[in-house]
């Protein structure tokens, strides 16, 4: 591989890495997209190099954290200006008290075995 070559991937790896870091992108087509990166390269450099696959899967991992901590953060702006759709959105979801309640409950009386329901269904039919 020339020089260029190299340094070209060195930039091109290092960019599509600090991407990541902005908390702007959320899906690999972006990160590639913005970093000018094809997504061909990018999984080519994934099979080729275990220390930029290992780096590429951090950058992600924390570039998702973040992005998902800044529209927390904008969503609890909106919810305290009175966004009542924010607001109960999360109290469901962070307030354990608040939080939707499911209950599912079964009665059975006595022993029931499948053959009396089956009996009982061909009576009322």
């Amino acid at each position: 591989m020339r020089e260029n070559e190299q340094e070209r991937t060195t930039r091109g790896k290092q960019a599509y890495l600090d991407i990541w870091v902005t908390g702007t992108v959320h899906t690999i087509t972006e990160a590639c997209e913005k970093s000018g990166v094809s997504r061909p390269t990018y999984y080519r450099w994934l099979d080729e190099d275990a220390d930029f696959k290992k780096a590429a899967l951090e950058a992600e991992q924390a570039g998702r954290k973040t992005g998902v901590e800044r529209i927390r953060a904008k969503g609890m702006s909106l919810a305290q200006q009175g966004d009542q759709r924010l607001i109960c959105y999360f109290l469901d979801r962070l307030d354990p008290e608040c939080a939707p309640k499911v209950y599912s409950e079964q009665r059975i009386s006595g022993e029931i075995t499948l053959k009396d329901i089956r009996e009982k269904a061909d009576d009322s039919g």
